[in-house]
């Protein structure tokens, strides 16, 4: 085989399956108890209501007894024991760039200044590995404050 086609038969073999769903058993306050979907601690899931509406996403904050706990992001409304709940596989990413600067976003970093879309093209895990401070860029800027003891007690800098 060539290449190309080692790496699509390799994609193949590592792709999954199955759907991962479950169904929701409880709702007290905000936290729904499902039973699936086989999900990791921090995956984000779909929540798909009966009504024909949008799915309602939320995010595995825990485990109880073989059941799975969701924290919804957004309205509830339509939510019921028949809905389905879908496993997407993915954690919770943050959307990053340059276009953030001056913008009033909200926690999935959708605008809410009315100036338009982002033009966001990469996205970051939620959660992630820190950064190594020692592989930083020093600070060598200091940030003048206008307050004099702040700045000759408590020098800031840049960075």
């Amino acid at each position: 085989m060539n290449q190309p086609t080692q790496r699509i038969v390799q994609e193949i073999r590592n792709a999954p399956m199955g759907r991962r769903l479950g169904r929701i058993v409880s709702f007290n306050g905000l936290v729904i108890e499902s039973m699936g979907p086989d999900a990791r601690l921090g995956e984000l899931c779909e929540i798909e209501p009966v009504a024909a509406q949008a799915p309602i996403l939320a995010q595995v904050v825990g485990f109880r007894d073989e059941r799975v706990m969701l924290m919804p992001y957004g309205h509830v409304e339509g939510i019921s024991t028949d809905s389905r709940i879908k496993a997407t596989g993915r954690p919770i990413t943050v959307p990053v760039g340059e276009g953030l600067l001056g913008r009033v976003v909200n926690a999935f970093g959708e605008p809410l200044d009315d100036r338009g879309d982002l033009p966001l093209t990469r996205a970051y895990p939620l959660y992630r590995d820190p950064i190594n401070p020692m592989l930083r860029a020093p600070i060598d800027t200091v940030l003048e404050t206008g307050i004099r003891a702040i700045d000759v007690l408590l020098t800031l800098g840049e960075g």
